[in-house]
């Protein structure tokens, strides 16, 4: 058994959200015949920028979460940050890509996320 099991399941979990958004960019850049270098239009800009925002958000927030379990915190804690982190993608993604406002919710959770779990780190350094 893996001794960060909280974070390779969320890590995975995201890894294949990203691939799926990079090969929705490759399908879209396949559909508008729009080679690499060109300008896309907003429904090209939007598959990209939807791809481009994971591939922004999702390690660093998955580093915290490998920092945290490998400092000993509770798997419950690191199970709902995790979810919360692929919830957060998930949302933000789903939202960008159908001009959905739920895209706000997923950011919102991304930016507590990505203060909250710095800070619990730091609790528990000094604790």
């Amino acid at each position: 058994m893996s001794q960060i099991p909280v974070t390779l399941l969320y890590g995975s979990l995201t890894a294949l959200l990203l691939g799926a958004l990079g090969m929705n960019v490759s399908r879209m850049r396949g559909v508008k015949k729009a080679s690499l270098g060109a300008t896309p239009d907003e429904e090209l800009l939007r598959v990209i920028r939807a791809h481009g925002n994971c591939s922004e958000w999702a390690p660093i927030m998955l580093f915290m979460l490998l920092l945290l379990e490998l400092c000993g915190a509770p798997s419950l804690r690191l199970h709902v940050l995790g979810g919360g982190i692929f919830l957060a993608r998930v949302l933000h993604a789903a939202g960008f890509l159908s001009k959905s406002k739920i895209s706000i919710v997923g950011a919102s959770l991304t930016y507590m996320l990505s203060l909250g779990m710095p800070l619990y780190g730091l609790v528990l350094h000094f604790r």
